[in-house]
């Protein structure tokens, strides 16, 4: 974990073992399964980074991102529905994989698998495109392949 070289804007940060007692709840079933415990015991593994948006001392987002030869690939954004203050977290949090995480790992592509549910959101909101064909996951329903390139060097 390179938790000391990346400087995230305030409120975002890499998760820590202080965090696996705090509660996340989703907006979507299929994620409830996982805790923050999950995430941190995650974030330990090679090429893994789970940030978190943090509001008032509560965690109203996650994302766990894991690091490949030539992208970035963006596993999980989870919003917490617990707290008012999560609507646009989730998003807060992509654009730290893109301006901060990317830059300092030498990434121009971030990919993401959609839910249907949100691939609207990504295309319009985050300029993301689709590649590749949607498929039906057993766990997760619709899932739509996306990409984004980045222009940084």
């Amino acid at each position: 974990m390179v938790t000391g070289k990346i400087k995230f804007p305030t409120g975002i940060r890499f998760i820590e073992k202080s965090d696996v007692h705090k509660h996340i709840k989703s907006f979507v079933p299929e994620m409830d399964k996982f805790t923050l415990s999950d995430y941190y015991k995650w974030s330990l593994e090679e090429n893994s980074h789970i940030i978190v948006r943090e509001v008032d001392g509560n965690i109203s987002a996650v994302l766990y991102l894991t690091i490949h030869d030539d992208h970035i690939m963006i596993e999980m954004v989870v919003r917490n529905k617990e707290f008012v203050s999560s609507k646009g977290s989730g998003g807060d949090l992509i654009k730290a994989v893109e301006t901060v995480i990317a830059r300092y790992h030498k990434k121009k592509e971030i990919r993401l698998e959609a839910m249907g549910q949100v691939a609207d959101y990504y295309l319009k909101f985050l300029k993301y495109e689709k590649y590749g064909e949607p498929y039906k996951d057993s766990d997760w329903g619709l899932l739509v392949p996306m990409k984004k390139l980045l222009s940084h060097s």
